[in-house]
């Protein structure tokens, strides 16, 4: 009898390593806390036209990323984050915009870079 590997998918999760671990949590930004070793606020800085903290989150594994909160609405409105990739390391730019209500909660467009 055939021997087939074990497909279930939280042997795929527990295989990933670092970024690709955090980025499969479906509601990832509700439980940053629990995705990373240290959050540090490291200041302010403008991004486009709006005042933003600087939360500099490093993971068990790989690079920190960098998060940007709106001082006005503490909304995140950009991540900057390393990637390995075939061709060396890759930053990837992520802006968050376009927020609206919807039933009480807030939800958000996303472009990346």
């Amino acid at each position: 009898m055939e021997q087939r590997p074990d497909v279930r998918p939280g042997r795929a999760l527990r295989r990933r390593t670092g970024s690709s671990q955090r980025e499969a949590v479906f509601h990832r930004d509700l439980a940053l806390k629990g995705q990373y070793k240290t959050m540090e606020v490291k200041g302010k800085q403008t991004i486009g036209d709006k005042e933003a903290y600087l939360v500099e989150a490093t993971p068990e594994i790989g690079s920190p990323d960098k998060m940007y909160f709106e001082v006005a609405t503490g909304l995140m409105i950009r991540v900057d984050t390393e990637r390995s990739s075939p061709q060396g390391v890759v930053n990837i730019e992520t802006s968050m915009k376009d927020y609206r209500m919807s039933m009480e909660s807030r939800y958000r467009s996303c472009s990346s870079r």
